[in-house]
């Protein structure tokens, strides 16, 4: 537990660093660079977990359990050895075994929920998603994973149920889009803008992210931090569509998020990378696709 603890500390810390050098640097970071700021960010609430020990046994802050039996209280109080005859304060072992548990059910209760929602959705794509034969759909996707360097092979489904297209998948891929969207102008860069989330491997950290909020399903810093990370998501897929888009061509694009974030969707997307995020962020991406500048000042509204 104090491991944890420990965990949330760090990132919180994080967040609030991470958040100062966002503002301070504004427009001297490419979109991707924030991206990659933030998620490292992200990984401050899980990377020591699997350091911690090794760290505090090599600069000898608990002794190594080899050459000494201990039971170690926390961090930051004294280590009690367990000879004969210790004493060990009843109520407080009473009070952290009572809060160790609460967290573990919570912690099982939201791996198994987040499990749940995948599995619906994998069901879901199985039932209602059709392959798509559209010449033009295979050309416009070859033609961008060539752009992007990307060698998977890339699966097209059209979903009638999708408010918005969405990407999916991690050994192979898979892109999933609306029926109303296969006559749209926008469709191509839509497509491109879903690409870009399977080259960035959006998909694995979606999983992490997942994985990470079912231990700090308490922290409002992690919520923070996996919000901001989620949204330069979706800027980098948007700094990737509008590439070589003329001012009616970007106006259809911005037309096409606007609608994906507006309706709502029969399912959650919660392991799949879409189009449309909350309606937040929407005035903020729209100023940056409306705009010819590399970035406009994002964390400063």
């Amino acid at each position: 537990m104090n491991a944890v603890l420990l965990n949330t500390f760090i990132g919180s810390v994080s967040v609030l660093f991470f958040s100062l050098v966002s503002r301070l640097l504004k427009e001297k970071l490419s979109i991707r660079a924030y991206l990659m700021l933030w998620r490292f960010c992200t990984l401050t609430f899980i990377l020591p977990f699997f350091l911690i020990k090794i760290f505090l046994i090599y600069f000898q802050v608990v002794p190594n359990p080899i050459e000494k039996e201990t039971f170690l209280l926390s961090y930051t109080d004294r280590v009690i050895s367990m000879e004969p005859g210790a004493i060990y304060p009843s109520t407080r072992l009473k009070i952290e075994y009572v809060i160790l548990t609460f967290w573990i059910l919570c912690v099982l209760g939201i791996l198994i929920w987040h499990l749940l929602t995948y599995f619906r959705l994998k069901k879901y794509i199985r039932t209602y998603g059709k392959s798509i034969n559209d010449v033009r759909v295979s050309r416009i996707i070859e033609e961008t994973k060539k752009e992007l360097g990307i060698r998977k092979p890339v699966d097209s489904f059209i979903l009638p149920a999708a408010a918005a297209p969405f990407s999916m998948g991690i050994l192979r891929p898979s892109l999933y889009l609306p029926e109303n969207l296969m006559e749209d102008p926008a469709l191509q860069p839509v497509i491109r803008h879903e690409l870009q989330h399977i080259r960035n491997h959006d998909g694995i950290f979606g999983i992490l992210v997942a994985v990470i909020h079912g231990f700090h399903f308490y922290n409002p810093f992690f919520y923070l931090c996996a919000a901001r990370e989620k949204f330069y998501q979706e800027l980098c897929g948007d700094e990737f569509a509008k590439q070589d888009l003329g001012p009616e061509e970007t106006v259809l694009y911005a037309n096409a998020v606007i609608n994906a974030s507006t309706r709502q969707n029969v399912f959650d997307k919660r392991f799949s990378q879409s189009l449309g995020n909350s309606q937040k962020e929407m005035k903020r991406r729209l100023k940056y696709i409306m705009s010819n500048k590399r970035l406009v000042s994002l964390d400063t509204n």
